[in-house]
């Protein structure tokens, strides 16, 4: 697919979802602000529709601005659940970070339940969820059309927002392209597109889709790399011994012995056994003060739930 094809695919995406936003100024900072990355731009590489856009915003208030607009949909339509919260790390008191487990450079979505909330039928919970989350979209899809709601959030994890319509809308993260792209662990998902530069893709990006080969750029997320591999074997990409070893090599730096490392690890492999990992462990911790994870402990509770 041409470089101009894909401003036009683009272009009409975001065009219709911008219709669909009923607050003027939630609008207008969507439309100046939204970075498009991640997979999509392979699809296109590769003349495939994308399944789904990953979108991004340039600032930390434009982001939160777009969270609060879209958790006060789902609110609105779900007052027979405990509301989400839309958190700002650097507005919260230092006992409300601790509380919330939030950095103060992070906008976080806080809810009861572990980990994630969405329309049942639309989680697919034996999958990965991609980046940040995954749908299975065909399920949503039908939930949608029942409702005859576009664009309309079906799916919220701690760190995103899913949209019907394929747009995800990733709150853990926000800045200009090059910053995002610091969190990304291989070479082709690093195209984007914003409003004033259209689509740019790196040559790199266009060798590694051609030849489906994966290129490790070093990631903040070695782990969440781990997982994402199977995905893209499936697909029929490879990868060859250096780049693991370069992986390995990230996560040999981690303590994954503290549940805090742990959680933000797992933080791009939003599973619902994921998040009832780390709850358990936090609970045991709540009881015994003392009590301290082990690598053998770890693996007992994984072959439970898994």
């Amino acid at each position: 697919m041409l470089i101009k094809t894909m401003n036009k695919v683009i272009g009409k995406k975001v065009t219709d979802w911008l219709k669909s936003v009923t607050c003027e100024k939630t609008r207008k900072i969507i439309e100046e602000n939204l970075v498009i990355t991640g997979g999509c731009f392979p699809s296109m590489i590769d003349n495939q529709t994308p399944k789904d856009f990953d979108c991004y915003f340039k600032t930390k208030e434009a982001t939160k601005a777009v969270a609060e607009y879209y958790v006060g949909l789902w609110n609105e339509a779900h007052k027979d659940l405990q509301p989400v919260k839309v958190v700002d790390g650097g507005a919260c008191s230092e006992d409300d970070r601790k509380a919330y487990r939030v950095a103060p450079e992070r906008i976080k979505l806080i809810f009861q339940s572990g980990g994630i909330v969405g329309d049942t039928e639309a989680i697919n919970k034996d999958e990965e969820l991609g980046n940040v989350a995954e749908l299975n979209e065909t399920a949503a899809d039908e939930i949608l059309e029942k409702e005859k709601k576009q664009y309309f959030p079906v799916f919220i994890s701690s760190n995103a927002i899913t949209l019907s319509n394929g747009v995800q809308i990733v709150v853990r993260f926000y800045g200009e392209p090059e910053k995002i792209h610091e969190t990304y662990d291989f070479q082709h998902t690093k195209a984007y597109w914003t409003k004033t530069t259209g689509t740019v893709i790196p040559n790199d990006v266009y060798d590694a889709v051609i030849n489906k080969t994966l290129i490790y750029t070093g990631s903040k997320y070695p782990v969440c790399s781990v997982f994402r591999l199977r995905k893209f074997i499936a697909r029929g990409w490879t990868i060859n011994a250096g780049q693991l070893l370069k992986i390995c090599m990230q996560v040999s730096q981690l303590n994954l012995l503290d549940v805090d490392t742990l959680e933000d690890q797992l933080i791009g492999v939003d599973s619902l056994y994921f998040m009832d990992l780390i709850e358990q462990f936090r609970k045991m911790q709540e009881k015994d003060s003392n009590f301290q994870l082990t690598s053998g402990y770890i693996m007992s509770i994984v072959d439970k739930i898994f």
